[in-house]
């Protein structure tokens, strides 16, 4: 058995040297502390860990229920019993009310083994109630985490989502940044209704674990509801979050789920927002709710930003005024969108584009377009970069090379910028120029639409002059390439990027491109 640490409180010596061989006796290596004063009580029991505190009921010079409302302060759990040559019934209630766990008359406490059989029975149900109480707040805990979690999916539900967003401004890192990144499976109930619940549940259970498959251990996972699912994560910008949605977004298109003989395809929209961690919360949340439905709305299986839908919502309104042409309403898009962006997003849709229009436009017509095809390819070749102003600025302005997931961000948003013309009336061929622009000649321009693959030169002398333009400009991580070496860089793709004709009209007129790019 553990060896005690008792601490009594007796100012008579003597019946304090009764009391420590009656408790002795039964314990000879008890730790056992006396103590003859009120004050000295108080300072034994506030200075280390005590298992049972036994007091005479003649100790303190003021009344005892006061010294045991001092104890219960220091020591909330310990027993506490009273020794006392006070037997009125009066006396013991109004003890038991402050808290004693046992009153023990003097007499009994001195002459006979009953304090000591009072001590163990006093510490035992102490450990007893311990015992229970740690029992109870573990029942306590697992009901809370089971309340706050998904019973299908087996991660957070809203509930839990809930609470998180109202304390996540209270513990959160004031230098990083964090993202929401709201998921909505695209037709999931065509899902269940043409091969039922329990195919629809497989699905949803399946998309759980491809999000903690990517997801670090920082990473709040939520089902909000039905087929929606919320991820909060630390992110260092909102190209950083984009590139883990769309990871996600890849991955669940390569997977299949079995429905009898059928494997599914699962295709998702995503909506992301950031915001500094200090000021995370539910407005970050709302946006990236909002980007998500801008994703639904144009053409769904896609990863749509916050300054996508500003950008989108500033189309909306202007594409209401019927007395603009295309043009007119992209040109106020620009002016509308300006006081917001910084210089690298400013000269892509300004000098850039200017420069890349003029090249279009000269290749157009040295390849024989009619003047109606030419004004489309300067339509295109004006906005090509309009989806840019959703780019960061720090992105574009870095001063190094873009990484793999950066370019398909930069890449997204010229499908991104084919929207905007869209919405702002431009036609199909000029919008789905804009939409192939980091397509390839060998690969068809997959990324536009199926007219591209054929005859339209729209795109692929687009392609072109985009390049010819960037190459002779200063990048903050290069400076601008001299004639032979932008004309070697298209000879080296000639076939390949570049459509080989284009690219022999660009060698052929390279002094008049180099005059006006």
């Amino acid at each position: 058995m553990e060896h005690l640490s008792i601490l009594v409180g007796e100012h008579d010596l003597g019946h304090q040297c009764l009391l420590s061989q009656s408790i002795t006796k039964h314990d000879p290596a008890a730790r056992l502390t006396t103590v003859d004063s009120r004050a000295e009580l108080l300072d034994a029991a506030r200075s280390g860990p005590v298992d049972c505190i036994v007091v005479d009921d003649n100790l303190a010079p003021s009344d005892t229920g006061h010294l045991v409302d001092e104890l219960r302060a220091h020591r909330p759990n310990t027993p506490i019993l009273v020794i006392s040559s006070r037997e009125e019934q009066e006396v013991v209630i109004a003890l038991l009310r402050h808290g004693v766990d046992d009153f023990v008359p003097k007499t009994c406490a001195l002459r006979t083994d009953e304090l000591w059989e009072r001590i163990l029975s006093a510490v035992a149900a102490n450990h007893q109630r311990q015992h229970d109480r740690r029992l109870a707040d573990r029942r306590l805990q697992s009901l809370q985490t089971a309340a706050h979690l998904d019973y299908l999916t087996g991660l957070q539900n809203r509930r839990f989502a809930e609470r998180f967003l109202h304390s996540a401004r209270s513990c959160a890192d004031r230098r990083a940044s964090a993202a929401a990144i709201f998921m909505d499976l695209d037709h999931f109930k065509a899902v269940n209704d043409q091969h039922g619940h329990q195919v629809g549940d497989s699905v949803l259970r399946a998309v759980s674990r491809v999000l903690r498959h990517h997801a670090s251990r920082a990473d709040t996972l939520v089902r909000w509801g039905g087929d929606e699912f919320l991820t909060i994560r630390t992110s260092e910008s909102i190209v950083d979050a984009w590139a883990w949605a769309d990871n996600i977004r890849r991955t669940l298109a390569n997977t299949r789920i079995a429905a009898g003989e059928h494997r599914l395809r699962i295709a998702a929209s995503f909506g992301v927002a950031t915001s500094p961690s200090a000021e995370f919360g539910e407005p970050t949340v709302t946006m990236a709710d909002k980007a998500l439905y801008l994703a639904k709305d144009w053409g769904r299986n896609r990863v749509c930003t916050w300054p996508m839908t500003v950008a989108m919502e500033a189309a909306e309104v202007i594409q209401t005024d019927a007395s603009l042409t295309p043009a007119e309403r992209l040109r106020r898009l620009r002016q509308e969108l300006a006081p917001r962006l910084g210089a690298a997003q400013a000269e892509h849709i300004g000098e850039h584009a200017r420069s890349v229009r003029r090249v279009a436009a000269t290749l157009a017509r040295a390849m024989r377009l009619s003047p109606s095809q030419v004004a489309d390819v300067e339509l295109a070749a004006e906005f090509h970069d309009i989806g840019k102003t959703a780019v960061p600025e720090s992105l574009l302005a870095t001063p190094r090379r873009l990484s793999p997931s950066e370019r398909r961000f930069v890449a997204e948003h010229a499908r991104f910028g084919a929207d905007l013309m869209r919405m702002c009336g431009a036609s199909e061929r000029v919008t789905g120029a804009v939409a192939g622009l980091h397509g390839r000649f060998d690969l068809g321009y997959a990324d536009g639409p199926d007219f591209l693959r054929g005859e339209s030169p729209y795109t692929r002398i687009l392609t072109v002059a985009d390049a010819f333009v960037a190459m002779h400009s200063p990048r903050p991580y290069r400076e601008p390439m001299t004639s032979s070496q932008i004309l070697l860089e298209l000879r080296r793709e000639r076939g390949k990027q570049f459509d080989p004709d284009v690219v022999d009209t660009a060698h052929f007129l390279q002094d008049a491109l180099l005059a006006i790019a």
